[in-house]
């Protein structure tokens, strides 16, 4: 399988699109999947970074802040012509419009979208907001997506910065390590602002570490080299290759609300925070909410009394291990691997079918209240865990029912179905969860479940479809079923078994 992904980085842009697409390709390339990137040259771009690691096809630009739709699909069209099909391309890209994606949707096999916003129209099989836990019906119509993944449990962190996960240890220390890291903000009057309330902190028993992150600004960190020449105790990178090491060594941060923020968490690092462009606003609530970080600021500005007295009650009482342990809690590394379980599965990934267990209550409360599930659903009320489980129990008990598990060889859940005993028959119901759609396991679900199906001959198996639900009459089409009308909106398919 071939995945691209197209995403720019300047000096202006910033370099957290291209960090988070290339963690998710580190995981990709491992599991064996051809990885390109599709990139502007731009001033500042970490094309070279990118060429180092994987295959890279770059493109001039006349105007920075505009994408030239017509141009790039023509140009990811020849790649493909040449090269060979993209089972999925990646977007991660304010600049690209809701036509590129339907552009591009003509000549790939699925679009997969990373955004921060939840304002932004979108054409795209799969979405990830790792900023938001839930979205409104109109914001879900707008995105117009066929499956949502939200939440900081998707964020796509290094593939290894699980290993640097420790316990801070509470309690007064004599020694801070502290890190300032506000990603490629160059906002000299701030850094400033925030080394010199730092080193105010500090006394004849009591030494502060502060580990200065520069990104790539090379011109931002010689000024402050000179601005800080012969403090003790300050330690500049710019571009460094051990980042994950020099954060896991901090124990609070102070910086920017952005991929960093959800790097520090998952490592248990408390921050104080400001937002410095209006992409992080939605994961700062985020993490305020969760109690992870504590605001110093508003958009783009410090406000240092307030940044002093939070350090001060910090370094004072030592390590809060609780607020350490909040951060650890709603990040825990592991979202590239997540989303690369979800992008591996395709129509010859082999899949088996189980019998159905009380574990499975959660999985199949969620597939049942997704958004989408629940559009084609006949019954199409949210429904309550409590009962949800209590109606599980009852159905496992019941020799009329027989609910079986999709999943893949290494147990991923895909969709379930269920048989019920009726008047007609054998009611069939199924579901796949809705990022696995489009890969053909509607119809391999209901060919297996039949298969399973313990019943004495003869017997009849029927579905109820709503006649808005396109793919589910065409499975039973395909499988032989016959049709009947029941009213206005529901189609009854039937198939006999017979001695």
């Amino acid at each position: 399988m071939r995945i691209g992904f197209r995403v720019d980085s300047s000096m202006e842009i910033g370099g957290g699109h291209v960090s988070r697409c290339l963690s998710l390709a580190a995981e990709l390339e491992v599991r064996g999947f051809d990885i390109v990137f599709f990139c502007r040259i731009l001033s500042g771009d970490f094309t070279e970074k990118i060429k180092s690691r994987h295959h890279c096809v770059t493109f001039e630009s006349q105007n920075p802040s505009e994408i030239d739709c017509e141009a790039e699909i023509a140009l990811i069209a020849t790649y493909i012509k040449e090269e060979g099909a993209l089972d999925w391309l990646i977007i991660d890209h304010y600049a690209v419009t809701q036509e590129w994606e339907t552009a591009a949707g003509r000549i790939v096999d699925k679009i997969f979208v990373i955004d921060d916003f939840v304002n932004r129209s979108h054409a795209c099989d799969i979405y990830l907001n790792q900023s938001v836990t839930n979205l409104t019906d109109e914001q879900a119509d707008r995105i117009n997506s066929v499956s949502f993944l939200l939440g900081a449990s998707y964020a796509l962190l290094d593939r290894n910065i699980s290993s640097y996960r420790v316990s801070k240890r509470g309690g007064p220390k004599k020694i801070y390590s502290m890190v300032i890291d506000f990603g490629s903000y160059n906002n000299f009057e701030v850094f400033t602002n925030v080394i010199e309330t730092v080193k105010s902190l500090e006394r004849d028993d009591l030494q502060i570490e502060a580990e200065v992150m520069l990104g790539r600004n090379e011109q931002l960190l010689r000024l402050l080299k000179q601005k800080f020449n012969g403090v003790k105790g300050l330690n500049f990178h710019s571009f460094t290759t051990n980042y994950l090491q020099i954060l896991a060594n901090c124990d609070v941060a102070i910086g920017s609300c952005g991929v960093t923020s959800l790097e520090r968490c998952c490592l248990g690092i408390p921050s104080f925070v400001i937002p410095i462009v209006d992409n992080q606003l939605l994961l700062l609530d985020m993490l305020v909410q969760n109690e992870c970080v504590k605001l110093v600021g508003g958009l783009d500005y410090i406000d240092v009394p307030l940044l002093r007295s939070g350090l001060s009650n910090y370094v004072n009482d030592g390590i809060d291990q609780n607020w350490s342990e909040s951060c650890k809690k709603i990040v825990d590394g592991e979202g590239v691997r997540r989303v690369a379980d979800i992008l591996t599965v395709s129509r010859s990934t082999p899949v088996k079918l189980r019998c159905a267990e009380e574990a499975d209550a959660f999985i199949l409360f969620e597939w049942k209240n997704e958004r989408a599930a629940r559009k084609y659903s006949i019954i199409q009320d949210k429904l309550e865990f409590v009962s949800h489980k209590r109606w599980l129990l009852d159905r496992l008990k019941d020799e009329g029912s027989q609910l079986f598990i999709l999943e893949t060889k290494n147990e991923i859940p895909l969709g379930q179905i269920r048989f019920d005993y009726k008047e007609l028959g054998w009611e069939l119901s199924y579901s796949i969860d809705s990022k696995y759609r489009n890969n053909g396991l509607g119809k391999k679900i209901i060919q297996m479940g039949l298969e399973s199906l313990t019943s004495s001959a003869p017997y009849v198996v029927y579905g109820r479809v709503t006649k808005n639900n396109q793919i589910s009459n065409k499975i039973f089409n395909a499988l032989d079923f016959t049709c009947e009308t029941q009213g206005t909106d529901i189609l009854v398919y039937k198939k006999e078994y017979s001695l």
